[in-house]
């Protein structure tokens, strides 16, 4: 699914959710909004929208884009009003671990014991991030807890979205401590996003300093030149404009992250315990449910994170795929024993080797007797 596919259904559900009639003909969508709700969205009763920019304009029809106006009130009430749903997975086939580990990484010969599998609820915690600064970065983010090991991780939209047949009422679930774990999940989900985000922000700053201190400068030794007797009294209203124009540049580029809970989803789905064989390594029990599908209990022993995907374990241990790349990338090729056969000489009289390149290198008789035996 693509992003414009994923908005255009985002913004036909919440809006059938909240009572009003939507239709789609020619990748334009057509939604009758009730009085109340298109007087709380400041948008028209009869709205028309597309996710593609060649349509707008059709029929007065508005952009869904990231940063639009329309997008942007839907998403403000969407976040405000959150969500909460139930659901259960059943497994389709008994394969369910096998396939759920060599979607992990793990090689297909990978050993295995399954110690229990039972229904257990996996909670979902969807975020929407935003990034500040001069320019604002969005994006959404799905956490996946399960109680019985209080570990998180990242969910694909695909799996977040995708429908499932509802549930029951969770039995209680400690809400709370299962959402600690989930943002603390999230935290170093998006370390990396949010220190890029910085660095550009950072790098926008510097060029926007170096801008108004060279207008500045400029203008202070134009006005010096000019010699005039309200020199002093000018230069202090420019350095109070500089001084301004650099405050407000500070408080434009200063990169801010504000995460949003914006729904909660619980699956009861069966949840599967099992002992890996990783070449007598210990610590080979994981965690998978037959959901998500994702591998938890595994440690790089090069990164120590514990997101696959995985490489095959070796004698060196277990590796994440980029730790096994990496590592193939930088190996040294061996290193050649010196040989005890001595160089041939020519009639020269002078000796000759290969170098490891492959050119010649040749040495002075008086060379080869100092460092022969």
């Amino acid at each position: 699914m693509t992003d414009a596919e994923a908005i255009g259904a985002f913004v036909g559900e919440a809006l059938e959710d909240w009572g009003a009639t939507v239709s789609a003909r020619g990748g334009i969508l057509w939604a009758q909004l009730p009085p109340a709700l298109a007087a709380e969205l400041a948008l028209p009763a009869d709205l028309v929208m597309t996710t593609e920019p060649e349509s707008v304009g059709a029929f007065g029809a508005e952009l869904l884009a990231p940063g639009s106006y329309v997008l942007e009130r839907l998403l403000e009430r969407a976040t405000r009003r959150g969500r909460w749903d139930t659901a259960r997975v059943t497994a389709r086939s008994e394969d369910w671990i096998a396939s759920a580990l060599r979607d992990a990484g793990l090689p297909p010969s990978q050993r295995f014991t399954v110690i229990e599998v039972r229904d257990a609820p996996v909670v979902l915690f969807l975020f929407r991030v935003s990034l500040v600064s001069d320019e604002k970065w969005e994006s959404c983010h799905a956490i996946g807890v399960c109680p019985d090991d209080k570990a998180g991780w990242s969910v694909g939209p695909d799996i977040a979205s995708a429908p499932l047949e509802p549930s029951s009422a969770p039995s209680p679930l400690d809400i709370d401590g299962l959402y600690r774990t989930a943002r603390e999940t999230l935290c170093r989900r998006i370390r990396s996003d949010l220190d890029r985000f910085r660095r550009t922000a950072l790098g926008l700053l510097e060029e926007e300093v170096r801008r108004i201190l060279g207008y500045f400068d400029r203008t202070e030794e134009a006005i010096r030149q000019t010699g005039s007797s309200a020199t002093p009294g000018l230069l202090l209203a420019l350095e109070a404009e500089r001084d301004r124009r650099l405050a407000e540049a500070l408080e434009r580029f200063d990169a801010r992250a504000l995460a949003t809970l914006i729904g909660v989803r619980a699956v009861f789905a069966p949840v599967a315990h099992v002992a890996l064989d990783l070449r007598g390594r210990e610590g080979g029990v994981v965690t998978v449910d037959a959901w998500t599908r994702v591998v938890r209990g595994l440690r790089c022993d090069a990164c120590h994170r514990s997101e696959g995907p995985w490489a095959r374990a070796t004698a060196h241990g277990l590796r994440c795929v980029p730790c096994a790349a990496r590592a193939g990338e930088s190996a040294r090729p061996p290193i050649r024993p010196r040989s005890d056969i001595p160089r041939p000489r020519t009639k020269a009289g002078r000796a000759s080797a290969r170098s490891p390149l492959g050119s010649r290198e040749r040495f002075r008789s008086s060379d080869v007797r100092r460092r022969g035996p």
